[in-house]
């Protein structure tokens, strides 16, 4: 199955590139994308009937258009869970074999306007919370999405916000989180290290000159020794950067994509 993330800054070009990418692909395995960030209004190409002649489908975006779903067509959504602050959404999916599968698509909040490191790291909590209500343990989960923050900091690593640990820490079985439920870690699948040259992360701060890892996709134990991740630097034919080697806001987005292949049984 493939698996991707995006935040598209509101460019329909980006949109259409992504959905047109899916629909490629879907052709031949089952797909899964979250979408961030999107344009106002929604292109046509999201039309129900539109999406269904590319062989994909599209849980409702959330209100203030910051997550969407789009998966392949065999596949069919079982629940659908959005939250209170429009910046999750959680989804109960059934694939073509069978399989059961939570994905959860965040958008967490940005850095320039929640400048408190205890603010985010509550929110991140919170995120956790949520999600843990819906989530059954055993049954597979994603959560991807732009979460505006790189992975080793708090409000992502540390056992009491979003439990997000690397492959390394794999032996870890949970630990009472402060709403007195044991949380599993979640596990983030690595991007391949590209070329040299490469960007090193998805979003390059102008401020400071430097690439910074804001989006992420973070699996359930089971789906870890399979899981394989890239950032992606063009699709098809359309390169993602500039000829400076930075992301193209006016051709796509201010972020790169992240794609990742995973196993279900």
């Amino acid at each position: 199955m493939r698996v991707l993330t995006w935040n598209v800054y509101g460019n329909p070009k980006a949109l259409n590139l992504g959905l047109t990418y899916l629909s490629r692909l879907a052709a031949s395995e089952e797909v899964l994308a979250c979408f961030q960030e999107l344009p106002r209004p929604l292109p046509p190409s999201l039309e129900p009937g539109r999406l269904s002649m590319q062989g994909l489908a599209a849980a409702p975006a959330l209100a203030e258009k910051r997550v969407l779903f789009v998966y392949s067509r065999g596949i069919s959504r079982v629940n659908l869970w959005p939250s209170a602050n429009d910046r999750l959404q959680i989804v109960e999916l059934r694939l073509g074999s069978g399989a059961a599968l939570f994905a959860a698509g965040l958008h967490a909040i940005d850095r320039r306007n929640y400048t408190v490191a205890e603010v985010r790291g509550a929110y991140a909590a919170l995120t956790r919370r949520a999600l843990d209500e819906r989530w059954r343990d055993g049954t597979p989960l994603l959560l991807l999405g732009d979460f505006n923050a790189w992975p080793d900091l708090p409000e992502l690593a540390h056992r009491a916000c979003i439990f997000g640990v690397s492959a390394g820490y794999e032996h870890r079985a949970g630990f009472d989180s402060f709403f007195g439920r044991k949380s599993p870690p979640l596990f983030r699948v690595e991007p391949a290290p590209g070329p040299l040259g490469s960007p090193l992360g998805t979003y390059f701060d102008p401020n400071d000159s430097a690439w910074r890892d804001l989006d992420h996709i973070y699996v359930s134990r089971s789906l870890l020794p399979a899981a394989r991740a890239e950032r992606l630097v063009s699709i098809g034919q359309v390169s993602l950067l500039t000829r400076y080697g930075r992301p193209s806001k006016n051709e796509a987005s201010d972020h790169l994509p992240v794609e990742a292949r995973v196993a279900l049984a």
